[in-house]
């Protein structure tokens, strides 16, 4: 099988790795988002 366009797959992985880095970021941000409303939470019923 010949692919007409050979640099698209390259072009789908960088994609690819750039979503997940975004998306891996964007987890972490909230992540630590919510572990602080969670202790402001736990202070504010203290």
């Amino acid at each position: 099988m010949q692919r007409l366009q050979p640099h698209s797959r390259g072009a789908d992985d960088m994609e690819l790795s750039t979503l997940r880095l975004w998306l891996y970021t964007v987890m972490k941000v909230r992540a630590e988002r919510f572990m602080r409303i969670d202790e402001s939470t736990k202070y504010m019923k203290h």
